[in-house]
């Protein structure tokens, strides 16, 4: 314990002089209120949260309070609840990687900025434009993807896919990876 709040802290020293928030790795379940007054003087500044391999199943409206996010990493958490995708819609960047996904979030289409993401990593594979590999998404919700209008690319691989969602997928302008 003692050992991820020296990790925390660390971190949060980093993000005080930049525009990159990195607490992947850092055994939270939430995300303190105390990040918030750490950062406040740089908060609108903070462009880039990784929140990975963390034991995060929701994220804290405080999220908002980033207003300039626009990357925002989730991947190897159990996240089972979608509503903070409504208050950061200027992310364009989203890592859902292996989090126990059952379903496309239909909060997704309040993303409508939402251009690209990348498979574990916000940086070192900009081709993949949407990832939410190995997860349980068996259907998928046609009304999400019609609303992404700036979406380019989607990869779902290692999902159970049905067949008609599969069909419904391959019919859209960007390209699927199933």
């Amino acid at each position: 314990m003692a050992a991820e709040v020296a990790r925390v802290s660390q971190r949060l020293e980093l993000a005080k002089e930049g525009t990159q928030l990195d607490l992947s790795g850092c055994e939270l379940t939430s995300i303190p209120q105390a990040i918030f007054l750490v950062l406040r003087q740089n908060i609108r500044n903070i462009t880039t949260v990784d929140l990975s391999k963390n034991h995060l199943s929701k994220i804290s409206t405080n999220i908002q309070r980033f207003t300039a996010i626009t990357e925002l990493n989730l991947s190897n958490n159990a996240i089972s609840q979608w509503d903070f995708l409504e208050i950061v819609p200027t992310v364009t960047h989203l890592i859902l990687d292996n989090c126990g996904i059952t379903g496309i979030p239909s909060q997704l289409a309040h993303l409508q900025h939402l251009q690209h993401l990348s498979h574990d990593s916000l940086v070192h594979e900009p081709y993949l434009k949407f990832s939410m590999n190995q997860n349980d998404i068996s259907r998928v919700d046609e009304t999400v993807f019609d609303m992404l209008t700036t979406l380019e690319s989607l990869s779902i691989v290692e999902n159970p896919i049905q067949p008609e969602s599969a069909y419904y997928l391959k019919e859209k302008p960007f390209q699927v990876s199933l």
